[in-house]
């Protein structure tokens, strides 16, 4: 190493520890290796190409590196500097889409690749609006005005191989009786309607604050009744105002569901641009944020105790909880653990480290790639070069990726899964995909 001399005028920036392109390469030799060799001039002794590389290997206490060797005069030796710093492929960027968010789903942390999530959402948002183009052949608008009388009518449970789906009203429990056939369910997962407007075929998304809360309180109930003991609730709801967000845990905690711990859902990407008003009226008090994140309240249903197991004493306190003073509380809990053991949680699952903490970055694009685009809907800002909201045949849905998160900690395989909201369908492909058995209620027939 210490032969190679950084060339001095190499025009590339300077990069420090810290920096975010240097931490991205830095990251990605740790997890690969190195795997591109550095390329070096014999003939001057400096280095034509890799000297982030070479700052990072210095930095890593190396001393032998492969290399690329050249001789060539200073004059070409500057122009093959140029020339590996400028000329690359061109991206096909439908492709580059597919295999960013193929990684992605498949829980890969996408940053290792170079990418940000944001230029990856980017990208995902892109292409949306080209397939948007392309779906524009079928006008989805059009045939959604000319079924006169739904298929399926309300009430009618349809079986989707092992997964089943009922048409019919979340609050109402005869529903979900019917759906179940007397079973329970090991898993909840779902988003209720936000309460802000979204125009939904068969529901009113706009409530006064009590009545929404109410409505929010039978499905509780209903949840309640058919979840077995000692499973979980995970409950996604947006941050606005009108989703009232902060009473929906206690109005489920009122319905007898215990809160166990709250995620944040950071939606990576682009904001829808509400933040623009703020910078249009510059007025004190007028400070209307973007919504970057959503809540995810994670409740679980009490469990019931098996008054058929065996009594086990602990040996120490004889169950009574009282210990001699020979005997301090750390080795008494001590012993109360290898008298009784951990409690049995379930079936064995494959935790992922991408959801190590409680703030979760998953793409709100990746909702949508499937979804039909219906038309466009103006963001006023078309003047300052920001395209216009696309309109999907779904109003609201969620990614597939979120559901998949929350089965991969709170079930096992063939497990059941509820969604009491099932719009889209994405609980239902996600434990297709998950080996768990899903099912859903959806109040709009078609």
């Amino acid at each position: 190493m210490e032969l190679i001399n950084p060339a001095p005028y190499n025009p590339r920036k300077d990069l420090k520890p810290g920096d975010p392109e240097y931490e991205k390469l830095r990251r990605s030799i740790e997890e690969f290796g190195f795997v591109e060799p550095l390329v070096w001039n014999e003939r001057t002794g400096n280095l034509v190409g890799g000297h982030q590389r070479l700052k990072i290997l210095l930095a890593q206490g190396v001393h032998d590196v492969q290399v690329s060797v050249v001789n060539l005069d200073d004059q070409r030796e500057r122009a093959l500097n140029i020339a590996l710093n400028k000329i690359s492929g061109a991206w096909d960027e439908a492709k580059l889409k597919d295999l960013l968010q193929e990684l992605d789903v498949d829980g890969f942390d996408v940053e290792l690749t170079g990418f940000s999530v944001a230029e990856v959402e980017d990208l995902i948002a892109q292409f949306h609006v080209e397939d948007g183009e392309e779906q524009e052949k079928f006008d989805t608008a059009k045939a959604l005005q000319e079924i006169i009388e739904p298929r399926i009518k309300p009430g009618e449970v349809w079986q989707l191989g092992v997964h089943r789906l009922i048409c019919g009203d979340s609050t109402d429990l005869e529903i979900w009786n019917r759906l179940l056939s007397g079973s329970k369910v090991d898993l909840v997962v779902t988003s209720p309607p936000y309460n802000v407007g979204i125009k939904y075929a068969s529901y009113k998304d706009k409530q006064a604050r009590d009545d929404y809360l109410d409505f929010i309180r039978k499905v509780g109930k209903n949840i309640v009744t058919c979840l077995a003991p000692g499973r979980f609730v995970v409950w996604n709801v947006g941050v606005s105002p009108e989703s009232y967000p902060h009473y929906h845990v206690v109005v489920l905690e009122e319905c007898g569901l215990q809160f166990y711990r709250q995620i944040v859902w950071e939606k990576a990407g682009v904001p829808y641009p509400i933040f623009q008003s703020t910078l249009k009226a510059r007025k004190a008090r007028h400070y209307k944020p973007n919504y970057k994140h959503e809540m995810i309240y994670v409740l679980r249903q009490e469990e019931v105790e098996d008054t058929n197991l065996p009594v086990v004493e602990c040996p120490v306190c004889d169950g009574s909880g009282q210990v001699q003073g020979i005997v301090n509380p750390i080795t008494h809990e001590m012993m109360l653990l290898m008298t009784w053991g951990e409690p049995e949680k379930g079936g064995k699952i494959k935790p992922s480290k991408k959801y190590a903490n409680d703030v979760w970055h998953i793409m709100q694009a990746m909702a949508t790639t499937d979804i039909p685009t219906l038309g466009t809907k103006s963001t006023g800002l078309e003047k300052s070069g920001k395209k216009s909201h696309m309109v999907k045949a779904h109003p609201a849905v969620f990614p597939i990726e979120l559901p998949k998160a929350v089965m991969t900690f709170l079930t096992a395989e063939g497990e059941a899964v509820l969604d009491p909201f099932c719009g889209a369908g994405s609980t239902v492909i996600a434990a297709e995909q998950m080996g768990r058995v899903a099912y859903g209620i959806e109040l709009d027939p078609i």
